[in-house]
């Protein structure tokens, strides 16, 4: 019963509400807070990942572009920097491996063998196609087209849905922060 109580208790209890809602309200700022926070570094790493993809994407790319450079001039300088771009294609994989083995994620581990294996495959075929051309000219080469696309096409077919999945992580997690920015403010 308020009449029944003393002023000083009475005054004691007007303050301590307002202190306890204010308590309330820093401690939920401080969670939010926390959560902006983490979604921010999160987001962080995933920018490394999914610019470590558009860059396994762009080395195949190279690849290609290289390897077809040597089958139309019959010159062996394309070799060197097709294998500069498979090799940083790999070191892409590397990290992705790495990661999906600290997350102990086997789905994502199935995921980066495919991709080593359909690259190898790419690769060597785009190689044989070029040293054909390089040894019996376009006849030869022309041949092992078909075989090159048909690689390139199966390499394309889990690249693109990895390079996608990475950018929408991101996406993702620009929402999440803005979302937790939002919450934030109000």
């Amino acid at each position: 019963n308020k009449k029944n109580l003393s002023l000083s208790a009475k005054m004691g209890l007007g303050f301590a509400v307002p202190l306890m809602m204010i308590a309330a309200i820093v401690t939920a700022i401080f969670v939010v807070a926390d959560g902006v926070r983490k979604n921010a570094t999160l987001a962080k790493e995933n920018a490394v990942f999914a610019e470590t993809a558009q860059q396994m994407q762009l080395d195949v790319v190279q690849v290609q572009q290289w390897l077809t450079n040597v089958s139309a001039t019959h010159s062996q300088d394309g070799f060197d920097e097709a294998e500069k771009s498979y090799q940083a294609f790999l070191s892409g994989l590397t990290k992705f491996r790495a990661m999906s083995e600290a997350e102990n994620d086997s789905a994502a581990l199935q995921t980066v063998e495919k991709l080593k294996s359909a690259f190898a495959n790419y690769y060597e075929a785009g190689k044989t196609m070029a040293n054909a051309y390089i040894e019996g000219g376009s006849e030869a080469g022309n041949k092992l087209m078909d075989e090159f696309d048909k690689t390139a096409a199966r390499l394309s077919d889990t690249l693109e849905p990895f390079v996608k999945s990475q950018e929408n992580e991101l996406a993702d997690d620009m929402v999440s922060i803005v979302s937790s920015k939002g919450l934030l403010r109000t």
